[in-house]
């Protein structure tokens, strides 16, 4: 299986309707319909459980957790589902279908949304292992104890919107800059614009470096508190 250089063309009109060669070059279409199959059970059993997280979160018995933290679970659900709907499936039509049978709307919207849901789960998660590190650290803290449901919910919201700057900006910059990707079978901005090399590097650190790294340090401090836990517990007992 060898594969071959993507088909990048100027407008995603040209790029979805060009007679570029196929993704992947092979005998036959088997491993295409593999891996066609493969996306669209990742984006049903995504779609499925993180539906079903979703319904057992409105009964407040389902999880025996802070409530802030259902909050957060279920905005990273939501998340989940739209990665299924806009990634996976798209992916998956593609593969089963040898070719891009969608819209042209929803090249730019794949484009827009894998923006959107890669930064927004890392910004979720990190935002969720910070609640609970200082829910256990500092159960009498202002941040513990004004944590309520609401402001939780206002939190992810605002989060949502931060993940939007992005894909937004690239949506203005790059709308005639948007190409189909044969190896992935995903449409992408090109980030051709000169602006890209002076905003660029911000936004990244922003979105993935900095929520990642505010992750590993609030993992490690939550390991740490629990192992010196269990210690005195131990001691205790």
């Amino acid at each position: 299986m060898t594969l071959l250089p993507a088909d990048r063309t100027p407008t995603v009109m040209n790029a979805l309707n060009s007679s570029s060669p196929p993704m992947i070059e092979m005998e036959s279409t088997t491993m295409q319909h593999i891996w066609g199959t493969f996306f669209l059970a990742v984006a049903v059993i995504a779609f499925s459980g993180d539906a079903a997280i979703l319904a057992s979160s409105l009964n407040r018995g389902a999880f025996q957790i802070k409530r802030p933290l259902v909050v957060v679970i279920q905005h990273l659900a939501a998340c989940d589902i739209l990665t299924a709907i806009t990634t996976y499936l798209p992916i998956a039509i593609y593969f089963l279908g040898g070719q891009w049978r969608l819209k042209p709307l929803n090249c730019y919207i794949t484009a827009f949304f894998s923006y959107c849901t890669s930064s927004l789960v890392s910004m979720i998660i990190c935002f969720m292992a910070m609640s609970k590190l200082m829910m256990l650290k500092r159960p009498l803290s202002w941040f513990t104890r004004s944590l309520t449901k609401i402001r939780t919910h206002i939190i992810c919201l605002l989060l949502w919107g931060f993940s939007l700057i992005a894909p937004l900006v690239s949506f203005f910059l790059e709308f005639d800059h948007i190409s189909f990707d044969h190896r992935v079978g995903l449409c992408e901005f090109q980030l051709t614009n000169p602006v890209w090399n002076f905003i660029l590097p911000p936004i990244y650190f922003a979105f993935f470096v900095l929520p990642d790294i505010l992750l590993a340090i609030s993992t490690v401090l939550l390991i740490v508190h629990l192992m010196d836990a269990r210690k005195t517990s131990r001691q205790a007992g």
